[in-house]
């Protein structure tokens, strides 16, 4: 995006190739209410960086607007979200891979799977995706509902596998090799789930105390 120059931490996963879905921007600014929503998406987002869960623009998050999704933008890095990189979902088409939007920026590249979860679970009204390297190291995640096969980013497939995942009940579940997706009843709830997680699962991989 052109702000990338402004902000030089910026980066990119290697991989990442951009949004997989059609983009229709309906609107170029945001309604004030996802606007007002920015610093909240600013400080979860510096706690996800702060725990090593936000690798260059992997991860994102959303909450649910107005009857729509505010969402983190494609290829923004969560641990320095810009104010323009929230886009306001008004309405996915999961059969004609059609994401319409309000914003400057395209939403996230999983905006999909975000809208499947908020629209399945009555108790998602936010999601997080973040990573970190227990989930994409290949390793099984200890305790976790996790996606049966790995497929790419972006995708509606992956979207429906998170959704079938979370069908068991739990807030929280691993894509394989990918990464978390926790929801909750607001921002700081699915943020504070996916750390607690994190911080579980690392304690365990660091294995036994040898002292």
């Amino acid at each position: 995006g052109r702000f990338m120059d402004e902000s030089p931490g910026k980066k990119l996963l290697e991989g990442y190739v951009g949004v997989k879905y059609d983009p229709v921007c309906l609107e170029s600014c945001l309604p004030d209410a996802v606007a007002s929503l920015y610093s909240l998406f600013e400080r979860c987002g510096r706690i996800l960086a702060g725990h090593n869960m936000a690798p260059a623009n992997g991860g994102n998050m959303s909450v649910s607007v107005e009857g729509g999704l505010a969402v983190t933008s494609s290829g923004c890095n969560l641990g320095l979200i810009g104010p323009t990189e929230l886009a306001w979902v008004r309405e996915c088409s999961i059969d004609d891979r059609t994401v319409r939007y309000h914003g400057p920026e395209k939403p996230s590249s999983e905006a999909m799977m975000h809208w499947l979860i908020q629209r399945d679970f009555s108790g998602a009204r936010a999601v997080v995706h973040a990573h970190d390297a227990v989930a994409t190291s290949g390793q099984v995640v200890v305790g976790l509902t996790e996606t049966p096969v790995e497929v790419p980013y972006g995708t509606v497939e992956l979207a429906r596998l998170a959704v079938e995942a979370f069908s068991g009940g739990a807030d929280i579940i691993a894509l394989k090799n990918h990464g978390y997706v926790a929801y909750g009843h607001d921002l700081d709830n699915a943020v504070a789930t996916i750390v607690r997680k994190h911080l579980d699962l690392v304690s365990l991989s660091a294995g036994p105390d040898p002292g």
